[in-house]
């Protein structure tokens, strides 16, 4: 069955089981994370080069290589106008730096040439199938990087899968053990609840990270003495949760039901049903005669029918298993039997052809009787098996299946057929007895007791009905809020005082706010809430204390803060001072240390308790938390800032937005053209060129000349020769001395005819090395064959002989006058 992926149901358990130990990551965005997540204010470029730093390196690393990065190049023109070796440098630290400094150039020329600007922040406005698209088309951009940056940037419903995620989903048989990284994203962004995406990939990144069995391998890392059990040990040993209840791969068998825990998987229930099959089987045996193809018939006159073997007589499992086990029994009947066929093939040598044909038959149906009895012995041997008496504390191990092989063949080795009795594992208990098997208390809520022979409830738990069905793992329940329980096993939670709450310990204490009006070694007696103006942090605290000037109550009323559009510059005693710059904002009381920063696009209120975004954006919902601010819509222009999406307005006829979105301006010359004193667009001349929109254009370096559309130079001029570089770096040279520009062949080629016609009546190398001035080898290798052999000779050897010095190549010649 084709795998479907874990239920929503499914995903959900596992999210709490991590949430309960980790924290949930949603009510914590504010402490800085590990992953691909950037914390500060970043735009989508930003987090684009990020996530594609964290490729096959670590968080830390990777951080370190985008601080680099920031610190050597500020801005993102500054990296795509650097030497590609400098980028490397600067990201050295975060490996495969060569490989990634080529990809993030790539990708800000691309955009610099589509849409003029460095920038992605037109993805925000996007559905993510759009985005998905967008980024793919980028080498080195994959699932995993845009599912970070739709995730963790544009606040996607997105499931990134990456190492953590991957081995934890195959171990709880969310996705085939086969299945690749980029499957399992395919098959989990489908299947995991929108609602719970961040809080998940989040929370299986940071166990993957801390749990030793959890990560990658299964159990590589030694558990931390005193580390807390892992919450998904009972769901990889149930399979996970798969979508039709059985696992990833729907039928399979988990390894709770394998181990028989239920009573229905390993142990006694195959055995049971061993044993009926075996049973069933002997009996249709019994009951129907004897096919015409397993009769025995006699290849000639001379081969005499011998009755069958004892050994093979059908009547019951336990002579089937012993006549099985008799070593050579088989082998004695073969040999009882070829005396007489060989004999008859001696006496009678025309009829061996038709002997053989008449045993093939009989040969075969032998053997499927013998593999009939093999496994009926396997499966009488599995029924007369009797289940050990484990003692308390202790289960039976799974059936033996090869050493019951080994000890039908009489295999040695130590090899047993027999189950036996295995101590349980930490969280395990047994009550002990004939097939016992050790359960798996309940995580967070039982543990074993002393002895492992039964699961007791923790403190703070009772034992709830309806009761467990099994002796050893009872129901468990936790108490309520404003209750508790300080024994183990407790039949019932004792409510707490009003207004009082369970706290830690066990113990009932006062919540933020409140007071204690008395205190035992039980906890509170009674809770009283505090005063407008005055805080108290709960728990015993039997006081309220007043804030002092210009601070006030934080909202749980635990402690004083500092009022919004403020931030704390000391905390004993409290002092407030405004947040500064422009874009740093605080909406609410705080203890902050450092004011909140405004997203891209974005600045602070006067009075820095909020965000509004700058001319040309809009807030698509300005009560979200962080606010983010898009573009307004193509052909409509926002002059002041502010959130409202109504204040984009459309241009009129014949005008466009400018390049910042806040005015209307005059269509602005497409590149390759500059604008004229006249207000028109003129198209760049040929040695000239321009890539941006209302540029100007520039001439051609080198000796290279435009393209067709004036956008760059990459070509040479007529006469002159590529000699480095392509694209910016293109550079050209003339012909050497010696050489001249051949047009039908658009290179250069031997100047013959010229030096021919100023060739005076010379006839040694010294003379000729007088008469040009320079030694050139370039000229006088021509010059010398003309003056000794003559212009044609000359003329015939060049175009024959395909070298020059130094092995250069020559061009072909043409027609000489």
């Amino acid at each position: 069955m084709a795998a479907q992926g874990p239920s929503a149901a499914a995903c959900r358990s596992v999210c709490d089981a991590l949430a309960a130990l980790h924290g949930r990551p949603s009510e914590r965005r504010a402490v800085k994370r590990e992953g691909c997540e950037i914390q500060e204010p970043h735009s989508v470029l930003d987090s684009l080069v990020r996530t594609m730093l964290s490729q096959n390196t670590t968080d830390v690393t990777s951080q370190r290589a985008f601080a680099a990065l920031k610190a050597a190049l500020p801005s993102w023109e500054a990296v795509r106008c650097a030497a590609p070796g400098d980028v490397a440098d600067a990201i050295r630290v975060g490996g495969l730096a060569d490989i990634k400094a080529a990809r993030i150039q790539a990708i800000l020329d691309c955009l610099l040439e589509e849409r003029g600007e460095l920038s992605l922040e037109h993805l925000r406005a996007l559905p993510e199938a759009a985005v998905k698209a967008e980024l793919s088309r980028f080498k080195g951009v994959g699932p995993k990087t845009i599912a970070c940056v739709q995730l963790f940037c544009l606040g996607r419903a997105e499931f990134p899968v990456d190492t953590h995620v991957w081995e934890i989903a195959k171990q709880l048989r969310w996705v085939p053990a086969a299945a690749s990284r980029e499957a399992a994203y395919e098959l989990l962004n489908s299947r995991v609840p929108d609602d719970i995406k961040y809080d998940l990939h989040v929370l299986l990144v940071e166990h993957g990270k801390a749990c030793p069995s959890c990560g990658k391998g299964g159990g590589g890392k030694r558990k931390a003495a005193g580390a807390p059990p892992c919450p998904l040990a009972a769901l990889k040993r149930g399979g996970g949760g798969g979508a039709d209840g059985g696992g990833a791969d729907g039928g399979a068998t988990t390894a709770a039901g394998a181990a028989g825990v239920d009573g229905s998987g390993g142990g006694g229930g195959k055995r049971q049903k061993h044993a009926a099959a075996a049973r069933e089987a002997l009996a249709e045996v019994k009951q129907e005669p004897t096919s015409p193809a397993v009769k025995l018939e006699p290849a000639s006159p001379a081969v005499k029918q011998e009755p069958a073997s004892p050994a093979v007589k059908l009547e019951a499992p336990a002579t089937l298993a012993a006549a099985a086990a008799q070593p050579g029994a088989a082998t004695k009947q073969r040999q009882r039997r070829r005396p007489s066929v060989g004999l008859t093939q001696r006496r009678r040598p025309g009829r061996r052809a038709a002997g053989r044909r008449r045993r093939q038959p009989a040969d075969m149906a032998r053997g499927r009787t013998a593999a009939l009895l093999l496994a009926l012995a396997c499966l009488a041997a599995v029924a007369v098996a009797e289940d050990p008496v484990c003692s308390p504390g202790s289960g039976v191990r799974s059936f033996d299946f090869l050493g019951l092989i080994g000890s039908l063949i009489g295999a040695g080795g130590g090899l047993s057929s027999e189950p036996s009795c295995q101590p349980c594992s930490a969280w395990e208990a047994s009550a002990g007895g004939a097939g016992a098997k050790c359960e798996l208390c309940t995580p967070v809520l039982s543990a074993p007791n002393a002895f492992k022979t039964a699961c007791d409830c923790m403190p703070g738990t009772y034992v709830g009905e309806p009761a467990s069905p099994s002796a050893v793992v009872k129901n468990c329940v936790p108490c309520a809020e404003a209750a508790v329980s300080t024994d183990k096993n407790s039949p019932a939670c004792t409510p707490c005082p009003a207004g009082a709450v369970a706290g830690k310990g066990n113990m009932c204490v006062c919540p933020p706010g409140w007071r204690a009006t008395g205190v035992t070694p039980d906890g509170v007696t009674g809770c009283e809430q505090c005063a407008a103006g005055t805080v108290s942090p709960g728990g015993f605290a039997d006081a309220c204390e007043a804030c002092a000037e210009g601070s006030l109550p934080l909202p749980a009323g635990d402690a004083c803060g500092c009022p919004a559009g403020t931030r704390m510059s000391s905390s004993d005693p409290i002092k407030c001072v405004a947040c500064g710059s422009v874009f740093e904002y605080s909406s609410e009381p705080n203890r902050l240390l450092m004011c909140k920063q405004c997203f891209p696009f974005s600045y602070a209120n006067a009075n820095h308790t909020a965000c509004e975004c700058t001319g040309g954006y809009y807030a698509p919902d300005p009560a979200a938390t962080p606010m983010a601010c898009r573009p307004c819509p193509p052909g409509t222009v926002k002059a002041a800032s502010g959130n409202d999406a109504s204040a984009c307005v459309a241009c009129p006829a014949g005008l466009e937005p400018s390049t910042s979105g806040k005015s209307c301006v005059t269509p602005l010359c497409p590149p390759g053209t500059e604008t004229a004193a006249d207000g028109a667009c003129v198209a760049c001349g040929a040695t000239s060129f321009n890539y941006r929109r209302a540029g100007t254009c520039q001439p051609c370096s080198n000796h290279t000349v435009a393209s067709p559309d004036r956008t760059k130079c990459d070509a040479c001029d007529h006469g002159y020769l590529q000699t480095s570089g392509s694209g910016e770096s293109l550079s050209c040279m003339a012909c050497m001395a010696g050489w001249t520009w051949n047009a039908a062949t658009q290179a250069c080629d031997l100047d013959l005819v010229g030096a021919a016609a100023e060739l005076p009546d010379l006839n040694d190398d010294e003379a000729w090395k007088q008469h040009v001035g320079v030694p050139s080898t370039a000229i006088m290798q021509p010059a010398r064959m003309i003056a000794t052999k003559g212009l044609d000779k000359a003329k015939e050897q060049f175009q024959t002989a395909g070298r020059f010095e130094g092995e250069m190549p020559m061009p072909p010649r043409p027609q000489m006058p």
